[in-house]
């Protein structure tokens, strides 16, 4: 079966970006993180994986050179970088060193779950255009607080972080999938957040969210 592997040093990110993939491809394979590029080689080296999402900036590591590191410990590896660098800047040099993709932090939920999907699933051929642009991720101290939310909208929030989708929390609050949808714009435009890993950082900077990570 199939597994992913996801790094970046901030948990919340890691567990936005695990809540998407899900999402993406459903219950297939499991998920591992790390938070470091040393513990990225570590587990490509007693463990094969055929996707890794990597933000390109750790503590220990900074830059592309993760990409050829990790390609030539699973030459088979499909990697997506995940990123708040300039696409015009970074994401040529990321499809150059053997990326498949490259997603800003930024980016809205549907395009995370499409670009993921797509390149688990092999259908992506061509390393020039899977570039998924988005304005930066905003700072965690400007948000609103999860109190101006009505409970309704509570109630969503808690089953996004959960990793459901809108048919999901429709169909587990007996509402349509379209009120679902309007409820979770409106928390969305209070929270001041564009997605699903947006939302996960905020959960964890005010302390209502927990991962579970392996």
């Amino acid at each position: 079966m199939p597994d992913i592997l996801i790094a970046d040093d901030h948990s919340a990110v890691r567990h936005g970006l695990a809540l998407l993939t899900r999402r993406a491809i459903g219950e297939q394979g499991s998920i591992d993180f790390a938070s470091s590029g040393e513990e990225v080689l570590e587990r490509l080296n007693r463990k094969e994986y055929c996707l890794l999402l990597s933000d390109l900036v750790m503590p220990d590591r900074r830059g592309i050179g993760l990409i050829g590191e990790a390609l030539a410990v699973q030459p088979d590896l499909r990697i997506i970088v995940i990123s708040v660098g300039p696409e015009e800047d970074f994401a040529p040099r990321c499809m150059q060193a053997g990326a498949f993709a490259y997603i800003n932090k930024g980016a809205e939920d549907d395009k995370f779950i499409e670009m993921i999907s797509a390149v688990h699933d092999g259908k992506v051929t061509s390393r020039k255009k899977n570039v998924v642009e988005a304005a930066p991720v905003p700072d965690l101290k400007t948000l609103a607080s999860f109190d101006d939310l009505s409970k309704r909208e509570r109630e969503i929030v808690s089953l996004l972080l959960k990793g459901m989708g809108v048919l999901e929390i429709a169909n587990s609050l007996s509402i349509s999938a379209s009120a679902a949808s309007t409820l979770k714009g409106r928390a969305f435009q209070k929270l001041n957040v564009q997605s699903v890993v947006d939302l996960t950082r905020l959960a964890y900077y005010h302390g209502l969210h927990s991962d579970g990570e392996s």
